[in-house]
């Protein structure tokens, strides 16, 4: 599917014009269209499809199928993670890849089916400052 295509979708349309409220930025457009194009080629899905099946999917009495976007947002995240890409064979920094995964979670969100997720990836991992502990106090000042 070329990325020109892509626009041609109402859920699409809808997403970009509340995309440009928030970045007026020419390259986050193009950057997050791809994206949303390497998830539809993924997911074997047109733009217009994966929301009325994440509409489908919400319905369901089946939890394990009202979370069945979310999974497969986390399928492609791991996917592009093993695979790197196609075109370089390099795999893909981990900037690139919490940017493709946030840009396709805009795309639901801006179609009022939002995805409840509630571990998102981040670019930088958490770092952990341990604090003082009581005795280690202690024995500063004892040394002092």
């Amino acid at each position: 599917m070329p990325l020109a295509d892509v626009e041609g979708f109402v859920s699409v349309r809808r997403w970009l014009m509340k995309l440009s409220k928030k970045s007026g930025s020419i390259q986050t457009r193009r950057n997050y269209l791809l994206c949303l194009r390497r998830f539809c080629e993924y997911a074997k899905m047109m733009p217009d499809e994966l929301v009325e099946q994440r509409e489908k999917e919400m319905g369901s009495s089946d939890r394990f199928m009202r979370r069945r976007a979310e999974d497969r947002l986390d399928e492609w995240f791991a996917y592009l993670n093993e695979t790197g890409s196609s075109r370089t064979g390099k795999k893909y920094a981990r900037n690139t890849l919490v940017s493709a995964y946030n840009a396709v979670r805009s795309f639901y969100k801006a179609n009022y089916i939002g995805l409840f997720v509630e571990d998102a990836p981040s670019a930088w991992p958490a770092k952990s400052k341990p604090g003082l502990m009581l005795e280690d106090l202690g024995r500063l000042l004892e040394d002092g």
